[in-house]
């Protein structure tokens, strides 16, 4: 080992402490919560996998001893990590995903904390642990690496999902009454909508569709007709078969998948019906800033808030609005501006594009943005 070699390391320690005493306000809310549940007689459990399964042990052993004051209630503190025959029981006869959660189902209650070490911040079962204990009113308290681990996978999830979400529900179908559609097996959401007659259907696949349709030819000795256009009316209507493809659920179902892997379902994107004055149901923390969150969908524009405070954020309607240092920083400056080569070949119809988009006809403009209004995507708006 080099001189060069210590010194670095110690540098980058020195660094670690610095950032951690610039978190003295999370700090001083930690220690509250412990003492809080000390004075209450409540319950603290604590912990971690490989070398922060060690620190669960250690951060208790602390709690029980060291932490003793004269005339003070004395800490209730358990490290699931040291029931070794039990971690291997859950392990071997279900899984090493269950190892915390089943314990904690054995434990937790009302007002008990709940700490956890993770240096990836993307330990199954720490997070299924930590997903258990949202259905009770107790506090967790996580500490992780700083690569984002699944906190940047979530944020970059709802990013994806938020696109076909609003496109959907532009085409009239609401989130919350289409999510009691949903599979319970696969956990998918169907994407066709069929009409035969006056009947309704959903159906998950073409598979299932094709099956339901081979199903009624059968039954009925009669062919369906797919009705297309003013044909459709000359097809007797029990014998109608009207199909409507939401291809936006194709890749909703994708990252509902996602999600699922992070111990999250469906119902986490819908916001939940409150009555009095519960606490918020996702709380986002930067430094001492607390953010309620009612449900995840709100969550990216929690974070952009949070990173845009003390910044002035300005929108232009138009670069005429610009003056020249700001039009070519946001927009002419050739390190940063990205341009998109448009071509079409018959001159005419380009002509005639142009005039609707740039003319004097707003009327024109109006209706041809209303109808291609689906159509567009990537806006910054």
């Amino acid at each position: 080992v080099k001189n060069n070699d210590i010194v670095s390391f110690l540098n980058k320690e020195k660094k670690c402490t610095e950032k951690i005493s610039e978190k003295h306000g999370d700090i001083k809310k930690i220690i509250d919560v412990l003492i809080n549940a000390r004075d209450k007689g409540n319950s603290i459990y604590v912990i971690g996998n490989g070398g922060s399964g060690s620190t669960a042990s250690h951060f208790v052993s602390d709690l029980l001893k060291t932490a003793i004051l004269k005339n003070k209630n004395r800490f209730k503190a358990i490290s699931l990590v040291d029931n070794i025959p039990v971690m291997l029981a859950w392990s071997n006869d279900t899984s090493f995903v269950d190892i915390f959660e089943q314990q904690l189902v054995n434990y937790i209650h009302d007002g008990d904390v709940v700490i956890a070490f993770s240096g990836s911040g993307n330990s199954k079962n720490i997070l299924k642990a930590l997903k258990y204990c949202s259905k009770f009113n107790v506090v967790s308290i996580g500490f992780s690496g700083s690569t984002g681990g699944k906190m940047k996978k979530l944020c970059t999830t709802l990013s994806a999902i938020e696109e076909p979400l609003t496109a959907l529900e532009r085409r009239g179908i609401n989130l919350r009454t289409h999510a009691a559609r949903q599979d319970p097996e696969t956990g998918k959401l169907p994407m066709f909508h069929v009409f035969l007659g006056q009947e309704e259907h959903w159906f998950i696949s073409r598979t299932e569709l094709n099956a339901f349709v081979e199903k009624q030819e059968k039954e009925t000795g009669e062919e369906l007709q797919v009705a297309e256009g003013d044909d459709a009316n000359d097809t007797p209507e029990s014998r109608r078969l009207h199909i409507v493809e939401f291809n936006e659920i194709r890749t909703i179902n994708t990252l509902l998948s996602d999600l699922r892997e992070m111990q999250f379902e469906i119902d986490a994107l819908l916001p939940i019906e409150k009555t009095g004055t519960e606490e918020a149901r996702y709380i986002l923390r930067r430094g001492e800033t607390e953010i309620g969150i009612e449900e995840l969908r709100s969550l990216l524009a929690a974070v952009r808030s949070a990173g845009e405070k003390g910044l002035q954020v300005t929108r232009f309607k138009g670069l005429g609005e610009m003056n020249a240092e700001e039009l070519r920083e946001t927009t002419l400056d050739p390190a940063n501006r990205t341009l998109l080569k448009i071509r079409m070949d018959d001159a005419s119809q380009a002509d005639g594009l142009f005039r609707i988009l740039m003319g004097d006809n707003v009327e024109t403009r109006r209706e041809f943005i209303q109808k291609h209004a689906l159509d567009a995507s990537s806006l910054d708006i």
